[in-house]
């Protein structure tokens, strides 16, 4: 590729990501699981719309403005992964509840209460994911017995309609050896099966077990007690799910074409895509750098600033390195990141390219 595209510019490639909500979509439904994919990943009604044809049953969106956009374009069954503190997310959940059915999350009896004031204020029940922390100690009341006292004292809330457990599998990201995830996602889940159990044994019905992330999806899916799984990052795959074995770079949908802008030394080049268009993340201990320069194996994108970036070669015994002017493509170490950096994106689908908003961004 050379001097085609302006750069920084975000790519998709459309028949990957086609290829990767196929496979998920089978994965649900060869283990009878309900799938609500993470829309933050894309943040675009027309890639929903892909993953809806192809038998996801809802959304899960991070924000209320996530929500807000993707009911406008006819989402009608999201979840908002995110619980309803503070009077501006009231006022969303209010209007977005009188238009559509969505589901929140709670990991506090607070968070039920104020779930319960909006619903009674819009004159019908609106139903919550408790969240258990399965070890990634962010959201999430304690697994066990501290989350079964919690949701039985939330339980006066009459118009806030518990639905269901939820969790992040997000501990496989920290694993060491690839071979890991698997065992760390089944260690994760137990928690949250534990957890329904007890409840169950206390009187509470579970309608609905919910763990979401992408490395844990297919072996969560297989486990009997989970209904539902919330993978988002599938649709592209990045430079962090290559390194957990959960993807190859042939499933990599998405890229950050940049181009080289200077070669000051052997061994060193400097492309136009910083902080701004490639994400500075490091999610998994197991990644190098900030992204695999795709048809240049040993080529690290080792530092990034604002505007720009620097790659080396990890080795001295190297194959011809891209000249100045040459334009290359970036698989970024998290595809949401790189999806909330642009303002568009450029969707190649065989010949075609289409220019499409990423109208989700906005805060």
């Amino acid at each position: 590729m050379s001097g085609e595209i302006a750069t920084p510019a975000l790519i998709v490639h459309a028949d990957i990501a086609r290829r990767n909500v196929a496979t998920y979509a089978a994965l649900a439904g060869e283990h009878g699981v309900n799938l609500r994919p993470h829309a933050k990943t894309h943040k675009s009604e027309v890639l929903a719309g892909w993953q809806r044809d192809a038998g996801a049953q809802g959304l899960t969106v991070a924000t209320y403005q996530e929500a807000e956009y993707f009911v406008g374009a006819g989402h009608h069954d999201v979840f908002i992964a995110c619980p309803p503190i503070g009077a501006a997310r009231q006022r969303a959940l209010a209007s977005l509840a009188r238009a559509a059915d969505v589901i929140v999350s709670a990991d506090s009896v607070d968070a039920v209460a104020a779930i319960n004031d909006v619903a009674r204020a819009v004159s019908r029940p609106i139903r919550y994911y408790w969240e258990v922390d399965a070890g990634f100690a962010r959201f999430g009341s304690g697994a066990g017995e501290a989350t079964v006292a919690e949701l039985l004292d939330a339980q006066r809330y009459s118009h806030a309609s518990f639905a269901g457990l939820m969790a992040f599998n997000g501990r496989s990201y920290a694993v060491e050896d690839a071979r890991d995830v698997a065992t760390v996602s089944r260690a994760e889940t137990e928690l949250v099966l534990h957890t329904t159990e007890l409840l169950r044994r206390a009187g509470r019905e579970v309608p609905v077990v919910s763990i979401g992330s992408t490395p844990s999806a297919a072996t969560v899916a297989a486990i009997p007690g989970i209904t539902e799984i919330r993978p988002g990052t599938y649709i592209f795959n990045d430079a962090t799910q290559v390194a957990l074995g959960v993807a190859t770079l042939a499933d990599c949908a998405q890229t950050v074409c940049a181009t080289v802008i200077s070669a000051p030394a052997d061994g060193r080049i400097v492309i136009d895509a910083g902080s701004k268009a490639l994400p500075k993340e490091v999610m998994s201990p197991l990644t190098v750098g900030y992204g695999i320069a795709l048809g240049y194996p040993g080529l690290v994108v080792e530092r990034v600033s604002e505007e720009a970036s620097v790659l080396v070669w990890s080795s001295p015994d190297h194959a011809d390195p891209p000249r100045v002017g040459d334009q290359i493509q970036i698989v970024s170490n998290h595809c949401c990141s790189a999806t909330y950096l642009f303002s568009h994106f450029l969707l190649i689908s065989g010949g075609d390219v289409e220019r499409l908003p990423v109208r989700a961004r906005t805060r």
